[in-house]
């Protein structure tokens, strides 16, 4: 295609009323268009700089703007070409995941019939046409080499991508308070895993007449550092289709964004606060043995149903001196309490965490713990609970296993 036929094809667009009713959307188009002729793809930053008039620090993890413009801009494009652009027989598109632009040639077949065909004459045939529609396309299903494994379609995130409600992903931050020992002339910052609110803390300074006044409370809890990489992950999926997306801690969610919102939840399972009553807990029972002379506790976990009673003994603290690590994450989706749905992504140690999360917004990983859990329970469930044992060195995992799928009604 010669470019002054691109040029004229462009210019058509930044003309139409669809792409002057909002500020950028011109220049963006022009921009993609400059860098298409250059052969040149460009980054966030490029178009943060030199479309929207942002300073060279610019952070796309900080700031999204292009993203939902890209995003919107795709709405845009859609809502031309089914409007006044449907009979154009070349088009522009914008490939998700990249920012670029691309020609293409509709087949002439597509435009004469646009042009041609009365909807109202082929009415009486649509009902045959549906049916052999569904034929290919079940033929299709159950080809494995014609599925495209996507993450957002998956049972896991479906819900969060076709709904109108807002998503709310929430991060289980940590507790901490300052131990003060004027007789030393020191302090530390503590971080108990057996004290995880204002409550515990004040139980266990009566329990152990702690001196109240060499406790006090930094005014802020610790968010995890896997939690950037968690979210960035679960962005992944989400970000092209909900452009509303909210990020809390959870001592800030409110009562309304239980009522009115998607939940993701992501930390600790001593981090749920007042999330925990949402999540099902008579299954999964964590247990810790404290011996004589032993530096850590033993931590179990115990898988209690009516129809088996398993426990699992990991470490929680890693191996020092080889940095062997092992966890176990806890994936439970259910109805909240008016339509809306709550995903749970829960772990013992961020190793868990990160290595679901990965598993579960990757393309080429997601069809391995599928396959494991199709293995466990071969029916479709809207709602379950899937326990996942994984091992790894420190953050990084190694090796995952889906131990456990239990499907749920749809009541929370």
């Amino acid at each position: 295609m010669h470019n002054r036929d691109k040029k004229s094809i462009i210019k058509r667009l930044v003309e139409n009323p669809i792409f002057c009713s909002g500020d950028y959307y011109q220049d963006l188009l022009l921009y993609l268009f400059d860098c298409h002729q250059k052969d040149r793809l460009p980054t966030e930053i490029d178009f943060a700089i030199n479309v929207f008039g942002k300073k060279k620090d610019f952070d796309p993890a900080e700031d999204t703007v292009v993203r939902v413009y890209f995003y919107r801009l795709r709405k845009k494009l859609a809502e031309y070409y089914n409007g006044p652009g449907k009979h154009d027989p070349v088009r522009i598109t914008i490939p998700k995941g990249h920012h670029c632009i691309e020609f293409y040639t509709q087949p002439s077949f597509v435009v004469w019939f646009k042009k041609n065909i009365n909807i109202k004459k082929i009415l009486p045939y649509i009902p045959a046409l549906l049916l052999t529609f569904a034929v290919i396309y079940l033929a299709l299903e159950n080809n494995p080499a014609a599925q495209h494994n996507s993450a957002g379609r998956s049972v896991f995130w479906k819900e969060f991508l076709e709904n109108e409600r807002k998503t709310l992903i929430v991060i289980g931050e940590l507790y901490t308070f300052y131990l003060n020992k004027p007789d030393i002339g020191h302090e530390w910052l503590v971080r108990d895993d057996q004290i995880n609110s204002y409550e515990e803390l004040q139980a266990f300074l009566a329990n152990y007449h702690v001196n109240p006044a060499d406790i006090y409370l930094p005014g802020w809890d610790i968010v995890p550092k896997s939690a950037a990489i968690n979210i960035l992950g679960i962005y992944d999926v989400l970000w092209t289709v909900k452009e509303d997306l909210e990020i809390k801690i959870t001592s800030q969610v409110t009562l309304e964004d239980i009522r009115e919102k998607n939940i993701i939840y992501v930390g600790n399972f001593h981090n749920l606060k007042h999330l925990e009553k949402y999540l099902p807990g008579d299954r999964f029972r964590q247990v810790t043995r404290y011996k004589p002379y032993q530096k850590h506790p033993e931590r179990y976990l115990r898988v209690k149903t009516q129809q088996l009673d398993t426990t699992y003994q990991f470490t929680y603290y890693y191996d020092q001196k080889s940095g062997s690590n092992e966890d176990y994450a806890l994936v439970t989706k259910v109805p909240g309490p008016t339509s809306n749905v709550f995903l749970f992504i829960v772990s013992f140690l961020p190793l868990g965490r990160l290595e679901t999360i990965k598993m579960l917004t990757d393309e080429e990983l997601l069809p391995q713990i599928m396959k494991e859990i199709h293995g466990i329970n071969r029916e479709p469930a809207d709602y379950f609970e899937i326990l996942i044992q994984v091992r790894g060195y420190e953050e990084q995992g190694f090796e995952t296993a889906v131990k456990h799928f239990f499907p749920l009604n749809e009541t929370p």
